[in-house]
């Protein structure tokens, strides 16, 4: 069997990695649809997250899902979100170890369905690489402790200042109340786990948002450097300030994902919209993984 070379983004929610794979699929070599995660589980609920359509109704996914039921069988969905739930949430790391260990039929069959999903999809699209968004890092390391996959992590971390206004924001627009408190919590919190894993797993590659957004030339450089993958055809776009088309996504960020092409902007209106107590707050809560994170603090600009 060949490996199957999957580029996995991992990052916290409304950090730019619906963004970020966008942009890296474009490129000749590279395949990318969202967060491949919530493939069974979008064809279960017949829905598509590109424009809020039925899966159902996408030409090019029922030519996937044919291919599934053929090699599987007609249950092969609602089996495959059975497994996706086992090895892919955060309380049954102990039991992923142990099925490892023993090398337990049901993690093999875990393996087979990714490893048949990324390979029908590249084979498809006839390029070398999958680009998986799904964030989730124990699907991550689920995935790494299969030989069939040769996995090139990378890690995409925003500023708490720009997350927790992102999420304030969203509640607004959606007559919504958030917790400031909460939101600086939970970035933390996620990100120190992802931190954790990508200092575990050493072939990841960090990369910051605002970096990104700001110096995307400089980025993917890097990231030709370091990957020894050409990313002309992103360099190509954003030099000529074009549009990146958004095209047959299973998941992510909402508001990219309902249109029909995005462009990379850097924003930093946190600044003007965030208030003096709750960036006081925000600091507070989250000025270990701040420093952490490489991110300077902020009482108030």
């Amino acid at each position: 069997m060949i490996k199957q070379e999957v580029i996995y983004i991992l990052g916290v929610e409304r950090s730019g990695t619906t963004l970020f794979n966008i942009a890296l699929g474009v490129n000749e070599e590279i395949a990318s649809f969202g967060e491949l995660q919530y493939f069974p589980e979008s064809v279960i609920r017949n829905y598509l997250a590109y424009q809020d359509t039925n899966i159902l109704e996408s030409t090019f996914w029922l030519k996937i899902i044919a291919e599934f039921k053929k090699k599987f069988g007609e249950q092969v969905f609602e089996d495959y979100q059975k497994l996706k739930l086992k090895y892919e949430r955060f309380r049954n790391l102990p039991l992923i170890g142990f099925h490892f260990l023993i090398k337990h039929p049901s993690l093999k069959k875990y393996w087979d369905y990714n490893y048949f999903l990324f390979h029908i999809l590249t084979q498809i699209e006839r390029k070398k690489y999958i680009c998986d968004s799904s964030k989730n890092p124990i699907r991550c390391i689920s995935l790494s402790l299969s030989k069939s996959f040769n996995i090139r992590p990378i890690l995409i971390t925003r500023s708490v200042y720009g997350y927790c206004w992102s999420k304030k924001r969203i509640s607004i627009d959606n007559n919504q109340i958030t917790s400031i408190s909460k939101s600086a919590l939970f970035w933390s919190f996620n990100n120190m786990i992802l931190f954790v894993l990508h200092i575990f797993l050493h072939s990841s590659i960090r990369i910051k948002y605002e970096s990104f957004a700001q110096s995307p030339m400089v980025v993917l450089k890097t990231l030709e450097q370091k990957m020894k993958i050409s990313f002309a055809k992103t360099k190509s776009i954003l030099r000529e300030n074009k549009v990146f088309f958004t095209n047959n996504m299973i998941a992510g960020n909402m508001e990219v994902r309902k249109k029909t092409t995005i462009k990379l902007k850097f924003d930093n209106s946190w600044k003007e919209n965030l208030t003096r107590t709750e960036i006081r707050k925000i600091t507070i809560l989250s000025f270990l993984v701040l420093k952490t994170l490489g991110y300077e603090t902020n009482t108030r600009s």
